[in-house]
């Protein structure tokens, strides 16, 4: 399965936020053993990178953390300025869970995995939150 996996999500593991942490963990043990495809798209690094920066103050530690990003990421998607446009017509509540959404479904991406999947509703593609992409039986197929 090829996932969009959410900022939120990247952050989480990459700092040890709690309550999300564990499941963050539990996902990637997951997706690395059913060979599912982690994604993010070029203005998630970006917004990754500018997070860890502030918040780590060790440049070696901020250094290890932006390396792990592509220790877990199979590929960087492209945002395209389609995407971008697209979005402003879109009826999600919030931009930049939109923006994401379409630049997945730009890509071919089947799903999107978020600590607050919610938030990617309506789009065309199915979020899970953290918990339920984890309790989905051993090599699900998803469909919207």
């Amino acid at each position: 399965m090829r996932i969009l996996v959410d900022t939120n999500v990247f952050l989480d593991l990459l700092l040890k936020r709690e309550p999300f942490f564990e499941d963050g963990v539990q996902f990637i043990h997951k997706c690395k053993r059913e060979r599912h495809e982690i994604y993010l798209n070029a203005m998630q690094f970006r917004d990754i990178e500018y997070i860890i920066r502030k918040k780590v103050d060790n440049k070696e530690t901020y250094k290890m953390l932006i390396n792990g990003v592509y220790g877990i990421v199979n590929r960087v998607i492209p945002l395209t300025a389609d995407d971008a446009i697209n979005t402003i017509f879109e009826p999600g509540k919030d931009f930049e869970d939109t923006l994401l959404a379409n630049s997945a479904e730009s890509a071919g991406l089947q799903v999107i995995v978020s600590s607050n999947a919610k938030d990617f509703y309506p789009t065309n593609i199915r979020a899970f939150t953290l918990k339920e992409f984890n309790a989905l039986p051993q090599n699900s197929y998803i469909s919207k």
